[in-house]
């Protein structure tokens, strides 16, 4: 498995947009703390949590669709690796490689936030990234499973590309509109979008710092504690990710 990794890892290295990606996290920090001193928003890295993730989809569609395209992953399932190895091993690079994005944003508005920014970050304001950061993991590694079923199933890397460009610029939206469906039909509430949208109000400057307050919303919205939808919410990222591996297993090559 270690060795696996370190080919995928390999591999991703070799991609030139990965590094390119990179840049993002680190000047759109620098930009809106210098244009904004004394008012950015530091539980979302000065925007650059936001767009690292959107790019993160982008690199991940990009990741498994490049090795069908062009063959690569023939000699790899050749050897004696399963492919749950194969499928898993480029999950963890991938997220590997977000985690990388997440630091550089840090890395970048902490820089910044020295060099021009007039905020005193406190405590509180740690909280608040750390909420907004754990809800979006949860967030991402769901749609991440969306795109790699794309991506296996449609055996099209311009079909993983849709899904991901759906997810950047829809995924509020198709969530915001679940979340509202709960008041037509209870039975709504249950449905994985419009739990991860609740999920997301956690990370919102009104409950971040208020864990009752949030679980009261949830309670009022879906009549669910927060234990309970953050337990579905595992359940639909497993859900996905095993959906996603079958179609991969089952995928001619």
């Amino acid at each position: 498995m270690f060795t696996l990794l370190r080919q995928e890892a390999f591999k991703l290295r070799k991609q030139n947009h990965a590094w390119w990606i990179l840049l993002i996290p680190i000047i759109i920090p620098l930009y809106i703390i210098y244009r904004h001193p004394a008012s950015y928003d530091f539980s979302s890295l000065a925007l650059g949590f936001n767009f690292s993730t959107f790019v993160f989809y982008m690199v991940a569609a990009v990741f498994l669709s490049q090795e069908f395209r062009y063959g690569t992953i023939r000699p790899l399932l050749s050897r004696s690796y399963s492919r749950a190895k194969v499928f898993f091993s480029k999950v963890i690079v991938l997220f590997a490689y977000y985690l990388l994005m997440i630091g550089t944003a840090l890395a970048s508005t902490l820089i910044a936030g020295r060099l021009y920014g007039h905020l005193t970050i406190t405590k509180t304001m740690w909280l608040a990234l750390f909420v907004n950061l754990w809800t979006e993991l949860l967030i991402d590694l769901f749609f991440v499973a969306l795109i790699l079923m794309a991506t296996n199933a449609a055996k099209s890397g311009a079909a993983a590309m849709i899904v991901a460009v759906f997810l950047v610029l829809g995924n509020v939206i198709l969530m915001a509109v679940s979340r509202h469906l709960i008041q037509i039909w209870s039975g709504f509430k249950w449905n994985p979008f419009a739990l991860f949208y609740c999920i997301v109000e956690s990370g919102d400057s009104a409950y971040a710092n208020n864990w009752p307050k949030f679980a009261n919303y949830l309670h009022a919205v879906t009549g669910l504690t927060p234990n309970v939808v953050i337990l579905v919410c595992v359940f639909y990222i497993f859900l996905a990710y095993y959906i996603a591996f079958l179609i991969f297993k089952r995928r001619s090559v």
